[in-house]
Order: C-alpha cells, then sequence, then structure tokens
C-alpha cells in the first residue's frame, strides 16, 4: 500500500499524491474492515434539554481490542453529525480522545424524538469510516417511520438558492444546474454581508478547511461531507492560519448518488 502525508490519500500502486503531487511512500497493510462503534450515553435514554454525555468505543472487528488510535482529519480525532429524525435540528461536534481511546463529548438534545448518529472518523491502520445509529429520547411516544422528515424542496430564483443567516446571504448554484442522480456536480457559494451588500472576505478557515458540507438523503441513508476544492496553504504554522481569510467563494465536490430529496448543511466561519 502506497500513502500520501494526506493519511485519506491511500492508493494500492506507487505514484504521487493527487493534492501535493508529492511522490507517495510504501506503508505496511491497511485494514480495509469496517470496526464497530460502541455508543453509551448518560443519561440513558437522553433527556429532552438536559446535559447528555455520550462515550464512543470503537473495537477490531470481532471482539477485538479496542482502537486507541486515530488519525486527525481536518484538526480532529472524530467528526460527530447528530440530526433530528425530522432533520430539523443539526449539530456538528467533536468528542475528545480519552488516554484509553474512547472518545467523549457532551451536549443536549433540543426536542423530544429519534435522532440519527453519524460516526466520522479514520482509525490508525485503518480505513476512513462513517458508521450510523439511532438515539431516541426518554419518555418519547411517537413511532420512528411518523417521524422521518419530509422535506419541500427550495425553489430557486434564477438558477440560485437563497438563505441569510446571522448577518450573512449565501446563494448557491449547481454546476452542472440540472441535477441529476449519480453525477458528479459542484456546489458554489458565493457570500455577502447582508446589511452592506457586499461579498465577504473574512472567512476563517474552520476545522482546517474553508467550509464543511453534510448532505443527507431524506430518508437519512445517503451520507456526503464534502470540503471546499481550494485547500489551506500547506505546512504554515497556527498563528499564519489564524490570519487567513478568505471569501467570498467556496466550492464543494459532492454528487447524489440516487434520486431522492436531500438536505444540504454547509458552516462556514466569520470574524
Amino acid at each position: 500500500v502506497s500513502q500520501s502525508r494526506y493519511p485519506d490519500v491511500i492508493s494500492p500502486d506507487p505514484g504521487n499524491c493527487p493534492r501535493c503531487r508529492m511522490r507517495l511512500t510504501r506503508t505496511g497493510q491497511v485494514d480495509s474492515r469496517d470496526l464497530p462503534v460502541q455508543i453509551q450515553a448518560s443519561p440513558s435514554p437522553p433527556v429532552v434539554g438536559r446535559s447528555l454525555q455520550l462515550r464512543f468505543t470503537v473495537r477490531r472487528p470481532n471482539s477485538g481490542p479496542q482502537v486507541q488510535k486515530f488519525n486527525i482529519l481536518h484538526d480532529m480525532p472524530f467528526h460527530l453529525f447528530i440530526v433530528s429524525q425530522d432533520f430539523t435540528s443539526f449539530e456538528h461536534i467533536h468528542p475528545d480522545l480519552q488516554p484509553d481511546g474512547s472518545l467523549v463529548v457532551a451536549t443536549r438534545l433540543p426536542k423530544p424524538g429519534y435522532y440519527r448518529v453519524f460516526c466520522d472518523f479514520f482509525p490508525e491502520g485503518g480505513m476512513p469510516q462513517v458508521s450510523h445509529h439511532h438515539l431516541v429520547t426518554a419518555g418519547f411516544e411517537g413511532d420512528l417511520a411518523g417521524s422521518f422528515a419530509q422535506l419541500i424542496p427550495d425553489e430557486p430564483v434564477a438558477g440560485r438558492y437563497e438563505r441569510s443567516i446571522d448577518g450573512t446571504r449565501f446563494e448557491l448554484t449547481f454546476d452542472p444546474p440540472h441535477l441529476y442522480a449519480g453525477r458528479e456536480y459542484e456546489l458554489h457559494y458565493s457570500i455577502f454581508d447582508q446589511s452592506s451588500g457586499l461579498p465577504v472576505q473574512d472567512l476563517h478557515p474552520y476545522l482546517a478547511a474553508w467550509g464543511h458540507t453534510l448532505i443527507l438523503s431524506e430518508d437519512g441513508t445517503e451520507y456526503l461531507h464534502s470540503h471546499p476544492t481550494e485547500m489551506l496553504p500547506d505546512g504554515l504554522s497556527a498563528n499564519r492560519l489564524r490570519e487567513l481569510r478568505g471569501g467570498p467563494e467556496v466550492v464543494f465536490d459532492t454528487f447524489f448518488p440516487r434520486p431522492s430529496r436531500y438536505r444540504i448543511w454547509s458552516q462556514f466561519q466569520r470574524g
């Protein structure tokens, strides 16, 4: 197996890294199996509005040893997405790695019902993983099927999808503009200051990227976590990274694997 200095760039053959063009180096055999993730919730079941501690333990298959080391991707060893079953609540947080290799995070669930939990991580010596799980709050009497999202597609204006949030206006277009399943697309974001109407120039790096995008199909089975095509400069010190400014255009690569309605969450940091 050949690997880049980027831990997620792995090839069975020698050659050059598609990102930095440096020659790939030979490394040991990579474990390509899916790894089971165990979740411990306290309290269990979760109580709406109360502090909830989640502990994640990753093991090798067939009751193997616990994984204790994780590659750092976008500044974190573990990316956790918690999305309510109806898609109205979204959270992207990051458990802290403990000395024993488990990962712990505290959060609150804002409403009663079912939640989807997506664990996105890259164990050392393994392959990038996404593990799907569910939580349900205490005392919830609804049924799972009745809690599914019922998405109403947004109507574009002149080919643009617009949102204004916290003093910032986002304009999203697709390239190509017509959406079909199984085809690759670019998501083009143009970002403006809402009060002045001017394009922003004050984007800050957020988790080692100019933004993050999560896309879920309406039934929650298709998961796509995408990052901008423009990467941050390599080899900069932490102080220099804090000085970087970006905008107003950010582009993500993605595709829609099958016909469905999809919801897109994109995260950026200003100021």
